[in-house]
């Protein structure tokens, strides 16, 4: 059960950090609209800042274990 839940939240890390990539990318282009509805200007830089300080804090305790 405890490595099922660690499996979960790896997937749920991973995809953030994809999320993240995979937006950096298209910031500057015509997609970036889509992103104007989860994001906005300065709540961008918050939340991208608040997404790796989770990830790296939860790989932090994935090696702890």
């Amino acid at each position: 059960m405890m490595s099922l839940s660690i499996f979960i939240l790896e997937l749920f890390s991973l995809f953030t950090f994809l999320k993240l990539k995979f937006y950096n990318k298209i910031k500057s282009g015509d997609d970036a609209l889509f992103f104007s509805i989860n994001f906005n200007q300065y709540g961008n830089e918050v939340k991208k800042r608040q997404y790796v300080n989770k990830y790296i804090l939860f790989k932090k305790t994935i090696r702890e274990y």
